[in-house]
This record gives structure tokens, sequence and C-alpha cells, in this order.
């Protein structure tokens, strides 16, 4: 039996205070309107008809003044809040913005500043000394190569050889970190042209060979550096455009622009 009592839901008892307060305010509301119109009809010669329709008319004027307001009142409210949600937005979007150009502060204070001092060669190989005056590391370097025969016959195409770091051999590291200055780096340039149903790729010298064997004695020779930071950013250097004569077997040591450069 206890047990059973202390089962009950509280939940109950809520609901019926809530039933039971809106009971006492409608029947409190009949007893104002009744005495109302018991007290008109008393004091005038109105008889309960007609002071019943005047307190319905008045009552239904009472309660249109008093939806209109509240009408208003929700109107008013729906405007501020929609403008606070315009506000709220404009303030997100000024946010992104001052974070997008904060972020773009730091890439350019952290950038690198790449910078060539010397370029040489070694039969096929090339050298070339690259300085770093930015915070950011330097991640790729590459060289972009192009031979255009000076001929109708052949087509010269791009291609790129990655540089790696030099140190009595090429090591394999790639990445020049923020303010590293007069790295060595090495690549072995490589070159293709076409013909326009066969590509032929090779190393300077049997690009040479091959285009002599075939009766080309003049190219135009266009080398660029591509690099790419630790934020994804290329930039290209042109650092040689020359138009220059071969002969069979000749190296890239011979190419005298590039040691100029």
């Amino acid at each position: 039996m206890g047990e059973n009592a202390d089962n009950s839901d509280p939940n109950v008892g809520v609901s019926r205070d809530v039933l039971l307060k809106m009971l006492g305010i409608v029947f409190g509301i009949v007893i104002v309107i009744s005495a109302f119109i018991f007290l008109i009809t008393k004091n005038t010669r109105l008889n309960v008809y007609q002071v019943s329709n005047i307190i319905a008319a008045y009552g239904t004027i009472l309660l249109s003044a008093i939806l209109a307001y509240l009408y208003s009142q929700m109107w008013e409210t729906q405007e501020q809040r929609t403008n606070i949600q315009e506000n709220q937005e404009d303030i997100l979007e000024e946010q992104t913005e001052i974070q997008e150009k904060q972020q773009e502060m730091l890439e350019t204070e952290k950038s690198a500043m790449l910078d060539l001092s010397i370029c040489s060669s070694e039969n096929d190989r090339c050298f070339i000394e690259i300085s770093n005056h930015g915070n950011g590391a330097i991640k790729q370097t590459m060289l972009r190569t192009r031979v255009q025969p000076q001929s109708d016959q052949f087509q010269g195409d791009w291609k790129a050889t990655e540089l790696k770091r030099y140190d009595n051999g090429i090591t394999g590291a790639t990445v020049i970190g923020g303010n590293e200055t007069n790295i060595r780096m090495a690549c072995d340039l490589e070159f293709s042209v076409s013909d326009g149903s066969n590509t032929f790729s090779d190393v300077f010298s049997g690009i040479t060979s091959y285009l002599s064997r075939e009766g080309v004695n003049d190219i135009r020779l266009e080398i660029d550096l591509v690099s790419v930071d630790e934020y994804n950013n290329m930039r290209e250097l042109s650092i040689l455009e020359e138009d220059i004569s071969v002969h069979n077997n000749m190296g890239f040591e011979e190419v005298d622009a590039w040691k100029i450069n």
C-alpha cells in the first residue's frame, strides 16, 4: 500500500492545480460580468438583454484593441530578432574577413624569399646556389626546361626536374629552411622534343646529339625555376631564355648563358 503511494506521478497534481486555477479565473470573470450587468440594470432603464449587448460590444472593441496591441508587439519583437540576426551575420562576415586578412599577413610574414647566386654545370648536371631570405620554408624547387628546335619538323615540350641538395653528391633532401643561404642544389636536367608522332627525352647532350643527327643546328633554350613554399604557394622565375647553336654530343656545360646567370 505504501509503495503504491510513493509511485504516484507528481505531474498529475501539477496539472490538477493549473486546471483549478483556470476554472477559478473563468468563474471569477463570470461573476464580475454578472454583477456588472446586475448593477447597470438596477440603476438604469435598460433591460438585461440591452446591457449584455452593450457589454459584449465594448468587450469586442477592448479585445480587438488588446489583440492589435499584442500583434504590434509581436511584429516589433520579430523585427528586432531579424535585425539582431542580420547584425550577427554581418559580425560573422567581418570576423571571417579579419581572420582571412590575418592569415594572409601571417603567410606573408612567413613566406619564403628565394634568391639565386651562382649557376654552374658539369657535363649534363646543373648546379644552383639558392638562398631563402624569408621565414617560411621552401619545400620543393624544380627546373622547368624546354628546347625549341628552329625547325618545322620538331616541337619542344616542357620538362620538369626536381632540384635536390648537393653535398659531394645529390643527397635527396629538397627542403630549404627559412633564412638558409647559399644552399647548393643540383639535378640532371632532362629535355623533350617530339616530331608529331614520337617523343624523345634525354639529358642535354643526348637531345643535342639527336637533333644534330636530324639536321637541326639551332634551338631556343628556356629554363624556369619553380618553387613551392610550406603554404603551397607556387612561384616561377625565368632564369634563361636564349637562342644557341648546338652540335653533336654538346654538353650542358657548354651553354655559356647558363654560367653567366
